[in-house]
């Protein structure tokens, strides 16, 4: 079982019938460049997004070991969870700024409802992604 998820790439690519070509292509970089990424140790988490998506796979799905699932299970919460505490204060700090503004509409308040409204739908999807006991659920795609 492989724990790197370069190697779970290459198997993948090949279940689908795949070259490295082929993915260097749908990603918009040479096939030098990708054999490169799988051939390093590390790959950036943006990469493997991407790959991923392209692949038409779960971002899990690029680890077959369990426990490293787990763990990019794990830190894929945590990051979440943080991106919606900044969230949530952005939001704060938002409402606070339109509720103390005595002049009428500006195209100051019209932006900070705008981006009210920008973080409302990132709050509602990353609620989306955790059940009520606040663990992540499903696959996470792309």
């Amino acid at each position: 079982m492989t724990k790197r998820p370069q190697n779970r790439v290459r198997k993948i690519l090949k279940g689908k019938g795949w070259k490295q070509n082929d993915l260097a292509d749908k990603m918009g970089i040479s096939a030098e460049n990708l054999s490169k990424m799988l051939t390093n140790n590390k790959m950036r988490t943006e990469t493997l997004g991407k790959i991923a998506i392209i692949l038409d796979v779960s971002f899990l799905d690029l680890f077959e070991s369990e426990d490293r699932k787990i763990e990019v299970r794990k830190v894929i919460a945590d990051f979440l969870k943080k991106e919606k505490s900044i969230l949530e204060k952005e939001e704060q700090k938002i409402i606070n700024r339109i509720a103390s503004r005595k002049k009428p509409v500006s195209d100051k308040i019209i932006k900070d409802a705008e981006r009210l409204n920008v973080i409302g739908l990132n709050l509602m999807y990353i609620d989306s992604l955790f059940d009520k006991e606040g663990n992540l659920i499903g696959s996470i795609k792309g």
